[in-house]
């Protein structure tokens, strides 16, 4: 069984249902949901936008494959709208769905790097991701993500949660 955690966002429409649908998914697709965080709200990073994010992280159990899962994101984020431009950089979406952790593996393809290339510098996902697995080892820095947490230099981010809510869903 493979042990994965995703992160997710959404700055466009309703980000809340848009969250829901894609746990839905990821659920039906992907595998068991063991737990997830609070959502947090955040100001777009990386690019100016007047909407802001909601984000939160999932732990996930399955019998898939890091190539496999990478697809089922593809169809899930196609499914609900995202198109995927060819412009550089980032810009709002409807969904974005992250494979942050697969186990203790490090892979780095060119369509895939587990973990996540942007983790270490993103509080948006680390503050998420210390909610349900503060031990958690990063198997590249071999900190666990608490440390992490309190040392990323993305401090700004500390500031701008707006709010953090738990959303609740059922058989979990």
């Amino acid at each position: 069984m493979n042990k994965v955690y995703f992160s997710l966002g959404s700055n466009k429409g309703n980000k809340e249902k848009n969250l829901y649908q894609a746990i839905t998914y990821i659920r039906e697709f992907i595998g068991d949901i063991k737990d997830y965080s609070s959502i947090y709200e955040t100001e777009p990073a990386g690019f100016i936008s007047s909407d802001n994010f909601y984000n939160m992280v999932l732990y996930v159990e399955t019998e898939k494959n890091s190539t496999e899962i990478l697809n089922k994101i593809a169809q899930i984020e196609s499914c609900m709208g995202r198109i995927r431009t060819l412009t550089t950089g980032y810009e709002s979406r409807v969904i974005d769905v992250d494979l942050l952790f697969c186990n203790d593996e490090i892979i780095n393809t060119e369509s895939l790097i587990v973990p996540h290339k942007k983790i270490l510098e993103r509080n948006f996902i680390l503050f998420p991701l210390s909610e349900i697995a503060p031990d958690l080892v990063h198997p590249v820095s071999k900190k666990t993500i608490d440390e992490l947490t309190r040392t990323c230099e993305d401090k700004n981010f500390i500031d701008l949660f707006k709010h953090k809510k738990r959303l609740h869903f059922y058989g979990l």
